[in-house]
């Protein structure tokens, strides 16, 4: 990778770390002096799911899981992207999915660079047993899932 931008740290408690900011550029790097400190955000079991589809994304994550098919839609607009059966297993069983909001998926580019249109995405936090993914999803108005994206 000819550059990325780096989090030197060190864990201090479960939720709070500090270290650096740095910098790499084809094997030069640069560390900012200045110490940093950060806080894991404590989210809340009870938030309101206010896409209403957090039950829908435990399910699909279960059955991938499992290594079911994801019932994709006859027309694919290529915004499906999934973990695999080995990819997700590791992680155990979603315990908690908490709603964070929406994101605008840019889809496509103009012939200036600039998005074609977007995919509003509900965005989750999946806690599973053994880690945690953002994941989003997106329905279609006749409520076929069309995107699945998880990091």
């Amino acid at each position: 990778m000819m550059f990325r931008a780096v989090f030197d740290g060190t864990l201090q408690s479960s939720t709070q770390f500090t270290g650096n900011i740095a910098l790499k550029l084809s094997g030069i790097r640069y560390d900012d002096p200045e110490q940093s400190i950060a806080t894991k955000r404590t989210l809340s079991k009870a938030a309101p799911d206010e896409a209403g589809k957090s039950a829908l994304l435990a399910r699909l994550l279960s059955e991938m899981a499992k290594g079911l098919p994801l019932e994709r839609p006859a027309e694919q607009s290529g915004n499906v992207e999934l973990l695999t059966p080995e990819a997700l297993r590791p992680l155990g069983a979603a315990q908690t999915v908490i709603y964070l909001g929406e994101f605008a998926k840019p889809v496509g580019t103009k012939s200036d660079g600039s998005p074609q249109y977007f995919i509003n995405f509900s965005v989750y936090d999946v806690e599973f047993v053994n880690g945690n993914r953002l994941c989003g999803l997106h329905q279609r108005d006749d409520g076929v899932l069309d995107g699945l994206l998880c990091v």
